[in-house]
C-alpha cells in the first residue's frame, strides 16, 4: 500500500508547558516575570544595558535549586550578581548555571537522530494510520526508516514522545542556593546584557535668513537583546566607556520586523553626570519589548542663534610649473553655541543631525545632514550640509622662487566668485607645511595652527575677490 507521510511539530505544547513549570522535587523554586516587583534598566550607547529586577521569592529553608526566567537571551551569565535583600547573610550562592539550550524545531530533531519516533501517516483513501519510524538524518530534509525501508521528506512534519532532556523554553539562570531563613525574600538580580542600543537622533529647521534654527533631539533605542522590559525604569549613559576586548560565543537568535513607536512630544529626560560621562533618566516609566524600536523625545529648544559659514580649504602645492588651477567647491555649514543663553546649554549625546528649511510655499524641505560628536555645554557646534551652489574658488600658484639649498619662496591667487544676490563672507583655510613666513598679502589672516592660517574674505553680491600672498618655506 502506497502512503504518504507527514510530521506533525504538535509536541504537545501543554506537555513542554506542565515539564518546566512544575518543579521535578520539592526544593526546586520556578521565578517568572510574574513575581517582577520592579525593574530598571540602563543603556550604553555601546551597544550593551544593565538590568537590574527586583522579585519576591519565597525560599524555604535549606539546599535548593533557584530557576530564574525571562531573561535577556544575550545575557552575559559572567556578570550576574544575585543576592536577597530581605536577609543577604541567610541566602549563600553555592552555584550558578546558564541554560540557554533553546527548544527548537530543529533542536528537538536533532535530539531524536536514531531514534524512534511516531508519524502520522495519510493513505492514498485519505486515512490517517500511525507508523513507528526510526529517524536517522535530518540534513537538507528528513531520513527516516519504516520497515527496513529508507523513507526520504522535505516539509518534514514528526510527533516525538516526549521532551529531550537538556532543552529549556527560555534562558533561563540556575543556581543553588543554602537558605537560612525560610520567608518570602525580596530578591535583587542585575546582570549585562547585549543587543541594546541607543543613539540621539537631532532634527534642525532653519529659519528664513539663515540667522538662527529650531532643533529637536530624539533618543532611539533598539531591543535586540531577546528580553522585554515591562513598565521599567530607564536611564541612558553617554560617552565613551572603555570595555576588554573579549571573544565570546555568540548565539543566533531570527528577529522579526521592528516596530517603531513615538512618545510624547515634550522633554521627559532629566541630565546629570555619572563619573566622566552623561546620564540621562527619563522621568516616568515605560516598556521595551523584544524586536522593538522606540524613539522619545530628548530636547527641543527654538529661536537658537546660529551662523551660516561659507568654508573654503587649501592644501599648498609648490612646483616649478604652476600653470595648473585648482578648483574647490565651498562647503556650507550652521554654526552655533550648545549654551544656555543660547536656548541650549544641554550636554548633547552623538548623533546625526538632519537639517530642513521652509520654502516660500510652506513646505519644509532637507538640506544636508552631518554627525555630531559628545558636546558639552558652551561649546561651539559646526554642522556640514554641503557645497555651496553659487560660490565658485579657484586657486593656482604665480611665481616660485628657490632662495636656497633648503628654502624657497611661492606666491598663490585665490579667487572667489560669489554668485549670489547678498553679500557674503568666505572663509578661506590654507595649510601650510614646513618653516614658513607669510608677506605681501593683501588681506589680513590668522594664524589658527602651526600648519594653517585663516582669511575672511567679503565678496559682493554678483562680484569677486582675489586673495594674494606669498609664502617663504625653509
Amino acid at each position: 500500500m502506497n502512503t504518504k507521510l507527514k510530521v506533525k511539530l504538535s509536541f504537545c505544547l501543554s506537555f513542554v508547558f506542565l515539564l518546566i513549570c512544575n518543579p521535578l522535587f520539592s526544593n526546586q523554586i520556578i521565578s517568572t516575570k510574574d513575581d517582577l516587583n520592579e525593574i530598571s534598566i540602563t543603556i550604553y550607547n555601546g551597544g550593551f544595558g544593565i538590568i537590574k529586577e527586583k522579585r519576591n521569592l519565597e525560599l524555604p529553608k535549606g539546599d535548593l535549586e533557584i530557576h530564574y526566567m525571562d531573561v535577556a537571551s544575550k545575557i552575559d551569565p559572567t556578570s550576574v550578581h544575585f543576592k536577597s535583600i530581605t536577609s543577604p547573610e541567610k541566602v549563600i550562592i553555592l552555584e550558578q548555571n546558564y541554560e540557554y539550550d533553546l527548544i527548537s524545531p530543529l533542536k528537538l530533531l536533532e535530539k531524536y537522530v536514531g531514534k524512534d519516533v511516531k508519524l502520522l501517516m495519510t493513505t492514498e483513501q485519505g486515512r490517517e494510520i500511525w507508523r513507528d519510524a526510526q529517524l536517522l538524518s535530518i540534513n537538507d530534509g528528513s531520513v527516516f526508516k519504516i520497515d527496513n525501508q529508507i523513507y526520504l521528506f522535505r516539509g518534514d512534519q514528526v510527533i516525538l514522545p516526549k521532551i529531550p532532556e537538556n532543552l529549556i523554553a527560555k534562558p533561563t539562570l540556575i543556581w543553588l542556593v543554602n537558605c537560612r531563613n525560610e520567608k518570602i525574600h525580596e530578591t535583587e538580580v542585575t546582570y549585562m546584557t547585549e543587543g541594546i542600543n541607543w543613539k540621539a537622533d537631532y532634527v534642525a529647521v532653519v529659519n528664513h535668513d539663515d540667522s538662527g534654527l529650531d532643533l529637536d533631539g530624539w533618543v532611539t533605542i533598539d531591543n535586540r537583546s531577546g528580553g522585554e522590559f515591562p513598565n521599567a525604569k530607564l536611564k541612558l549613559v553617554a560617552g565613551d566607556v572603555h570595555r576588554v576586548e573579549k571573544k565570546r560565543d555568540r548565539f543566533d537568535y531570527r528577529y522579526a520586523a521592528k516596530a517603531m513607536m513615538s512618545e510624547a512630544a515634550e522633554p521627559q529626560f532629566e541630565q546629570r553626570d555619572l563619573f566622566e560621562y552623561k546620564i540621562y533618566q527619563l522621568q516616568r516609566k515605560t516598556t521595551i519589548k523584544d524586536n522593538q524600536t522606540k524613539q522619545m523625545m530628548l530636547l527641543s529648544s527654538s529661536n537658537i542663534k546660529a551662523k551660516k559659514i561659507f568654508l573654503i580649504k587649501n592644501k599648498n602645492f609648490y612646483s616649478y610649473q604652476f600653470n595648473d588651477v585648482n578648483k574647490i567647491k565651498a562647503k556650507v555649514m550652521m554654526e552655533f553655541v550648545n549654551s544656555k543663553e543660547n536656548n541650549l546649554g544641554m550636554p548633547l549625546p552623538k548623533g546625526k543631525v538632519r537639517a530642513f528649511k521652509r520654502d516660500i510655499d510652506g513646505s519644509i524641505e532637507f538640506i544636508g545632514e552631518d554627525e555630531i560628536d559628545h558636546t558639552p555645554k558652551d561649546e561651539k557646534l559646526e554642522i556640514l550640509l554641503g557645497n555651496a551652489f553659487d560660490i565658485i574658488s579657484e586657486k593656482k600658484q604665480t611665481n616660485f622662487r628657490r632662495m636656497g639649498d633648503s628654502t624657497f619662496e611661492a606666491s598663490y591667487e585665490i579667487e572667489i566668485r560669489n554668485h549670489k544676490t547678498t553679500n557674503v563672507v568666505v572663509k578661506v583655510v590654507e595649510y601650510i607645511y614646513g618653516d614658513w613666513r607669510i608677506f605681501d598679502n593683501n588681506y589680513k589672516f590668522e594664524k589658527k595652527t602651526a600648519n594653517s592660517i585663516e582669511f575672511n574674505i567679503p565678496v559682493s553680491p554678483d562680484g569677486k575677490a582675489i586673495v594674494n600672498y606669498t609664502v617663504r618655506v625653509n
